[in-house]
């Protein structure tokens, strides 16, 4: 799925966040990238998700250097990544609704988009992936007033939503309750055992 061939990023300021880098991921694939902070982490999943470019090195996804795509194709082969984030990236005054159908927004027209606003346009599939998660209550709930850890659960419903082949999940845990952390973590897990992704 991920070919990354001696990946370097070096910012304006000078400094080297990846010098050398070689990583091959298989399809269905999972992998734990490990390390301290200021380690890469973040800027590596940033330029395996297509938000950051390498200073130089090759990135391929399924087999296609990513260098070399199109803008239109860029946002066609972003759309088959999800990443879950450790801030969420959820907006706190939406309802819950709202926030799992964003996971739609690489697919819908801005259109469809604002009047999914007013009138949730896939009401049963956002609740059916909050069920996945265990929180199919909460579909109308204000989305800041949920627990850090079901605030976690609507980020992995949007995740869920999007359908993608990869995902990406970038300290998906640190803000949450470490009662709560393994439970994601099997959850995510589970998620990509059974339906193969990567």
């Amino acid at each position: 799925m991920y070919e990354l061939l001696d990946l370097r990023k070096v910012f304006n300021d000078g400094t080297a966040a990846l010098d050398g880098l070689t990583l091959t991921v298989g399809q269905g694939e999972q992998v734990a990238v490990i390390g301290p902070s200021g380690a890469g982490k973040t800027t590596l999943f940033r330029i395996m998700n297509l938000t950051l470019l390498p200073t130089s090195g090759i990135v391929r996804l399924d087999g296609i250097d990513v260098t070399r795509l199109s803008d239109a194709e860029l946002r066609q082969a972003r759309v088959r990544i999800g990443t879950i984030y450790q801030q969420n990236n959820l907006v706190g005054r939406l309802k819950v609704v709202h926030n799992v159908l964003a996971g739609h927004l690489g697919r819908w027209s801005t259109a469809v988009a604002l009047y999914s606003l007013l009138r949730p346009q896939d009401a049963d599939g956002a609740g059916r992936a909050l069920a996945q998660v265990g929180i199919p209550e909460k579909l109308y709930a204000r989305t800041d007033e949920l627990s850090g850890g079901q605030q976690q659960r609507v980020a992995i419903a949007r995740l869920l939503i999007q359908n993608p082949d990869i995902i990406l999940a970038d300290e998906p845990v640190s803000s949450v309750d470490p009662s709560l952390a393994s439970g994601i973590v099997a959850l995510l897990a589970e998620l990509s055992a059974g339906s193969r992704k990567t």
